[in-house]
């Protein structure tokens, strides 16, 4: 087998990280708040293309942070309850 063809350690390693990045980056979560919780975010991280609903039964009440915070990329964020 031609050697560009060979798959040594470094090559392994590398990978693997990149693998591992990009399904690190490409996981989303959906969270539903549909009762009344007390912590932010209702205790969930919006870090990037996640998406957090509060439900007309569900509410956020904190006293001290946001309601509801993100970081990171696009994230959606829909109120039908309180915050």
């Amino acid at each position: 087998m031609p050697s560009s063809f060979k798959l040594n350690q470094s090559r392994a390693a590398f990978i693997l990280v990149s693998l591992f990045a990009l399904t690190s980056a490409a996981s989303a979560d959906d969270f539903t708040i549909d009762s009344a919780v007390t912590t932010e975010n209702g205790g969930n991280t919006l870090d990037g293309s996640d998406s957090i609903n509060v439900t007309s039964t569900g509410s956020i009440t904190v006293t001290t942070t946001a309601g509801i915070s993100t970081t990171g990329g696009t994230n959606k964020v829909t109120v039908s309850g309180t915050v």
